[in-house]
């Protein structure tokens, strides 16, 4: 690919939306999803009170019990992600 069409390809249009940008850089979005997935800005969500009791997946959760989500199990978890651990942007491609 020529110099010209990576600068076109890179240049920010304030007229651009951002999902635009990223649509011509397919690969770029694959590789700021992967890394986000391995490495998340907020490991673990802040904290959230239940406003009533209620029964999740077998697991009981009391009203105004505080629960917080771990973003970066969820995103290492091995029955979910195929080797979980290893840098592929590729896994975030639509065609794969």
């Amino acid at each position: 690919m020529s110099s010209e069409k990576w600068a076109q390809l890179l240049l920010y249009d304030e007229n651009d939306s951002q999902s635009d940008i990223l649509g011509r850089c397919q690969y770029l979005g694959n590789c700021i999803n992967e890394t986000l997935r391995i490495d998340p800005s907020l490991r673990i969500s802040t904290p959230h009170e239940i406003t009533e009791e209620i029964n999740l997946c077998g697991i009981r959760i009391l009203k105004e019990q505080p629960i917080a989500i771990n973003i970066y199990a969820l995103h290492t978890n091995p029955t979910q992600w195929v080797e979980p651990f290893e840098y592929i942007p590729e896994r975030f491609d639509p065609k794969n």
